[in-house]
């Protein structure tokens, strides 16, 4: 069936108010698998760390490594989101629809990923240390089928992110060591979501015209940017094995 033009702008501007209404937090999407080492230990004391990682989690640890090191890892993710309907219906509470409930299939929405880390540092003259590090900070992708029963809300999320971050650290006697990096970041993200016309049609037109679910459309909004950000990170070492570090990243 073709659709009008009008009831096609009327759907979009609908499901784009949808998205815009939506509060993002970046934390939410943060990937903190950056290191096979860290990794190993569940990331605890790795802002404490003198491993090539350091260059992400404290550049100020990169000040106890001696010599050029590369760092080379990849981290699978294997997630899985299933969901369960309990008899959601069309319409709201204020505007309830009298139809029955959705339907549709409940699939899993999990995507599986690998998130590649790579770290260089290099001891420098005058105690300074040079890091470099290319990873994947952030990201995140769901992708339900074209039919399931919340296909108006959402199908495929998608945010995916690349980091290239120069970082300096300066150690400043044998105990204490200060280093700061700048980090530059692409992202790029696609959402995608079902349209009912049905109800668009049945709303506008009093329930002379149109059924919900039986005429779906979709809209499908995509973006990029590069943006720019730092870290700063500070550590004292009490002793060989004893240290202490924190770290800020913007």
């Amino acid at each position: 069936m073709k659709l009008p033009n009008t009831v096609k702008l009327v759907g979009a501007i609908v499901v784009v108010l949808t998205f815009a209404a939506n509060t993002v937090s970046a934390a939410g999407f943060a990937v903190m698998e950056q290191s096979s080492k860290s990794l190993g230990t569940a990331t605890a004391g790795a802002t404490a760390s003198e491993n090539a990682d350091s260059v992400f989690f404290n550049p100020a640890g990169m000040t106890g490594i001696e010599s050029p090191v590369i760092e080379i890892g990849a981290a699978a993710i294997l997630p899985s989101f299933k969901f369960n309907d309990k008899g959601s219906t069309y319409g709201t509470k204020a505007n309830p629809i009298p139809m029955p409930p959705l339907t549709g299939s409940e699939p899993d929405a999990g995507e599986s990923v690998v998130v590649p880390n790579i770290y260089y540092v290099q001891p420098l003259p005058y105690d300074l240390t040079f890091g470099l590090a290319f990873n994947a900070p952030y990201g995140l992708e769901t992708k339900y089928s074209d039919d399931w029963i919340g296909r108006y809300a959402g199908i495929r999320s998608d945010m995916s992110t690349m980091q290239l971050s120069p970082t300096l650290a300066w150690k400043i006697n044998n105990n204490f060591s200060i280093g700061a990096g700048f980090s530059v970041s692409r992202i790029d993200a696609t959402l995608t979501s079902a349209i009912d016309f049905g109800s668009i049609v049945y709303s506008a037109t009093g329930g002379a015209m149109g059924m919900p679910g039986a005429l779906d459309g979709d809209v499908s909004l995509e973006g990029d940017d590069v943006s720019y950000g730092f870290n700063i990170g500070a550590m004292y070492k009490f002793s060989e094995n004893t240290r202490i570090g924190v770290d800020y990243r913007s």
